[in-house]
């Protein structure tokens, strides 16, 4: 709620879950990832993060420092991460440095050293994006995202295809592997005359486009 009415704008909603709230196979699972600075902080200090007169956590002599890149191209990314940087360094005592170098981004979806990227990409396969082979999301395949994976390709209709995703989303949350900070969004303008289709990924179909006459 926060990064929505001090960063964003409310076309930015808090999210359901990984999917897009209009996408017909998204589960609610937004309390799975709701704000809870004290358990985060007994969390930190349960593995051994103490924080200094400074507020820093620091474990045998190291800041819990860590270095996260951001996308000049996805605009709505740079207020979220400023936010959240804030954030973490007041209610946490974890820094976030937030690199706005398109090299290091590029870098980053292969580096295991790591350890957050944000991402606005479109989702339709969450196996492939989340578990499949190389994937560059998680950087790893778990066996039980990989199993997830098997079962959405063998999908037959889409319902069966909806029974997988409902798992994958549940198993992708509650496993930590994501984390959902907003609504993705896209606004277009058109005339009331011209009649535009949006493609799966939400691109704009301009090839069938038509004007009224």
């Amino acid at each position: 709620d926060g990064l929505t009415r001090d960063a964003l704008t409310p076309s930015y909603p808090p999210p359901i879950s990984i999917l897009n709230v209009n996408n017909a196979n998204a589960i609610d699972l937004s309390g799975e990832f709701a704000y809870n600075p004290d358990k985060a902080r007994d969390l930190l200090s349960q593995a051994g993060w103490t924080q200094g007169t400074d507020g820093i956590r620091t474990k045998d002599g190291t800041e819990l420092h860590l270095t996260v890149p951001q996308s000049a191209q996805q605009v709505a990314l740079g207020p979220a991460w400023e936010y959240i940087a804030q954030q973490w360094r007041k209610e946490l005592g974890v820094v976030l440095d937030v690199r706005n170098d398109p090299s290091f981004a590029a870098a980053a979806n292969k580096d295991v050293t790591v350890p957050l990227i944000v991402s606005r990409a479109s989702i339709i396969s969450l196996g492939q994006s989340f578990g499949g082979p190389g994937n560059t999301a998680l950087l790893g395949s778990p066996p039980e995202l990989v199993a997830l994976y098997d079962r959405e390709l063998e999908a037959k209709d889409d319902a069966e295809f909806k029974a997988v995703q409902i798992e994958q989303q549940r198993a992708l949350i509650t496993g930590s592997y994501v984390l959902a900070y907003f609504e993705e969004a896209q606004t277009f303008g058109a005339s009331p005359d011209v009649h535009v289709t949006f493609q799966t990924q939400t691109y704009p179909d301009f090839y069938n486009a038509w004007k009224k006459s």
